[in-house]
């Protein structure tokens, strides 16, 4: 016999409030773990761009919405007038596309709003009670949106959105209210992020300007430099000068007077053939026949060291052109030949080194309108240093391989056309190229060699100014370009350009 149970008892609870509050916990925490992660992440940077982005991905990801975005307002903005621009902006594939930039007066009240750091909060568009912010939404597809204002340092406003274009959405306080933190912090770090920047940029600044008075710095001390040796030159050129020229001009004199003497000895050794024995005597002493045939050699020889005397002083003139201060048309040819001149001590043969020969492939070039002084100034920069390239490889050579491979110097000068830009007509440039077939420069060298102060020379040999200020007087002084190709074991060359005729600065 079974036994049918009389009563069913049964205890029913209701969890919904737990669960809902379990969920408000989980969706608090969640929060807080969206928070404490974007915080590192905005500690963790100082850069402006990169703050932005990585805050509208996290919030666009952590709410699910449609468009996340961060905008600034431009009081003005060309003929636009004021507006909003979007800096940074996360977005689901498929979502409609938005200006970038967008007048205040197109966003009508909601601008109005924002300025006055008024959070924008609509659920549905459709059911918004201000029928202009109603247009204006629906005319960029926005079904729902919140915007929450702040403002950075005194004058920036800047706003952080979400929207929906798909469908409606009820904003919760709890989401408002993070947006509304997340803001706030958004504000510290970008004006942190924006001192920042303006430090670096303020260091850029400063590091330039430090260069700038090294560079300066380099310029005094060279020109000062140049100044005397260019005064001493000049003056020792002009005190050399008076003596030769007066020497020079009685060698003429002296050359006349003693044919005219060697003819008369003539005339009296032809009508009177037997001279008594003491004339006989003194002109056996004196080698009489010697001293005539000699006589005109020596006065022609020292016309000839005269002539050599002359030209030193026309070259040390030349190459200081102390007189001409000022930019004038020259030719420049001379002025190489006299740095080649002052510079021929250290090229000629001598007993520990071989000759450094030098080649000159000069073109047919016009005079050319420059600052004659300092462009001789860099032909002596760039000569001297292929000597002491040239010098340093024989070093390691012996005679034999020095022979077998002579040193040389080409100097090649020619006519290139020079165009600016396409706008600009063609014009002409001299350039004068200067070709050593030294050991050559190492490009981690090659990259520094204009820069003042580098130097690979040892102490007290170098300054490092040298191809500093040729590079200055020609870039600045004369607007041409002075570059150095070089390969290892292949020696070096050095390429100047200047215009022929230079154009007033403005």
């Amino acid at each position: 016999m079974t036994h049918q149970p009389l009563h069913i008892a049964a205890i029913l609870r209701d969890i919904r409030a737990a669960k809902a509050v379990q969920q408000q916990l989980q969706q608090k925490a969640s929060r807080e773990e969206l928070l404490n992660r974007m915080m590192n992440n905005i500690r963790g940077s100082l850069d402006f761009d990169e703050i932005l982005q990585k805050a509208v991905t996290e919030i666009r990801d952590f709410l699910n919405v449609d468009d996340c975005n961060f905008s600034k307002y431009i009081p003005a903005h060309g003929d636009m007038g004021s507006c909003w621009e979007i800096l940074q902006q996360s977005k689901l594939p498929g979502t409609p596309e938005t200006p970038k930039i967008y007048r205040t007066l197109a966003a009508g009240v909601i601008s109005e709003k924002l300025l006055d750091l008024q959070t924008v909060r609509i659920d549905n568009v459709s059911n918004c009670e201000d029928r202009k912010v109603r247009i204006v939404l629906r005319r960029f597809g926005v079904k729902s949106i919140v915007m929450c204002p702040a403002l950075l340092g005194d004058e920036v406003f800047v706003s952080f959105s979400c929207a929906n274009y798909q469908q409606t959405r009820q904003w919760l306080d709890e989401e408002v209210e993070l947006l509304q933190t997340v803001m706030e912090q958004l504000a510290i770090a970008l004006n942190q992020a924006d001192l920042y920047q303006k430090a670096e940029s303020r260091a850029r600044e400063l590091e330039e300007i430090l260069r700038e008075l090294q560079r300066t710095q380099g310029r005094l001390v060279q020109s000062e430099k140049m100044s005397s040796l260019g005064q001493l030159v000049a003056g020792v050129a002009h005190e050399i000068n008076n003596p030769v020229n007066f020497i020079y001009g009685n060698l003429k004199h002296a050359s006349e007077y003693s044919q005219d003497l060697i003819q008369l000895v003539e005339l009296y050794q032809q009508y009177y053939p037997d001279p008594i024995p003491e004339i006989e005597a003194a002109a056996g002493a004196i080698d009489l026949e010697f001293l005539l045939t000699d006589l005109p050699r020596l006065l022609a020889s020292m016309k000839v060291g005269a002539d050599r005397i002359k030209q030193i002083v026309h070259s040390l003139r030349n190459f200081s052109r102390m007189d001409e201060a000022a930019m004038k048309a020259v030719n420049i040819h001379e002025g190489i030949d006299s740095t080649l001149l002052i510079l021929q001590n250290r090229l000629k043969v001598k007993s520990n080194q071989p000759e450094i020969l030098v080649i000159k492939e000069y073109g047919e070039i016009p005079l050319v309108e420059c600052y004659a002084g300092e462009l001789n100034q860099v032909f002596m920069n760039i000569i001297t240093n292929a000597i002491d390239a040239l010098e340093e490889r024989d070093r390691q050579r012996n005679f034999a391989e020095c022979q077998g491979n002579l040193s040389h110097i080409r100097i090649h000068t020619t006519l290139v056309d020079h165009q600016d830009s396409p706008s600009n007509p063609v014009s002409k440039q001299v350039q004068i190229t200067i070709s050593d077939n030294g050991a050559g420069i190492p490009q981690n060298i090659q990259q520094r060699i204009f820069d003042p102060f580098f130097t690979t020379k040892e102490i007290g040999k170098g300054t490092g100014l040298g191809m500093s200020i040729s590079y200055q007087i020609i870039a600045e002084r004369h607007r041409g370009s002075l570059t150095c190709e070089s390969q290892l074991g292949e020696g070096a060359s050095f390429m100047i350009r200047i215009p022929l005729q230079q154009i007033p600065k403005d």
